[in-house]
């Protein structure tokens, strides 16, 4: 089910799977592309099954969350992300993050270390300059070709659509284009955030 909670950035809508009072959370913060917090669709179940609460939300500036014209960035995301735990009374919390999600749930870690049980990052964080260049060409499509072959592989196994069905994706991506070229742009100096205090959470 999709619910939202009010945080000092906007509304952030959230995806939620399983939740009784004594399972314990798993909180899984979505990349880049058009899809954000259905990132996880084939995962919320199986987890939740598990016996864990899943929660999947929507950073600020994607899908359903609140878009508002502010300069995005990794640690305003972190931000975001730490009141929607607090405002869900999560005590502890299992983090995982995909691409860029990674820095997100990574800067959350290091400065809440004793909030975050486990952490889990997921073909992301730390990516340098270098590595934020291939994530922009890799992740932002700029054509209905690209969009196409990005939700080919987002959605595995779903039958061609009509042209009108992308235009209207491409549409929706260009919603959250602010918030994925402001954290991509923050990459250098929230980056330089995190190693800085990652002795906090890994023995380095």
């Amino acid at each position: 089910t999709q619910n939202e909670v009010a945080t000092d950035q906007g509304l952030m809508s959230y995806l939620v799977a399983g939740g009784y009072s004594d399972q314990d959370p798993v909180v899984l913060v979505h990349g880049l592309g058009p899809n954000a917090a259905l990132e996880w669709r084939g995962v919320m179940s199986p987890i939740a099954e598990a016996h864990f609460k899943v929660v999947a939300p929507n950073l600020m500036g994607f899908a359903s969350s609140e878009h508002k014209q502010v300069q995005y960035s990794i640690a305003y995301q972190a931000a975001a992300l730490g009141q929607m735990i607090d405002r869900l009374k999560l005590d502890h919390v299992n983090l995982a993050g995909s691409d860029i999600g990674a820095d997100v749930a990574l800067y959350y870690a290091v400065d809440h270390p004793a909030k975050v049980e486990r952490l889990i990052l997921v073909s992301g964080g730390l990516y340098g300059a270098g590595g934020a260049a291939r994530l922009r060409k890799g992740m932002i499509p700029t054509t209905l070709d690209e969009i196409h072959q990005q939700i080919d592989m987002s959605f595995f196994g779903l039958p061609p659509m009509p042209d009108f069905m992308y235009e209207r994706m491409m549409a929706a991506l260009a919603d959250d284009l602010p918030a994925e070229t402001g954290m991509l742009d923050s990459i250098p100096r929230d980056e330089a955030h995190i190693r800085g205090k990652l002795g906090q959470i890994f023995n380095t």
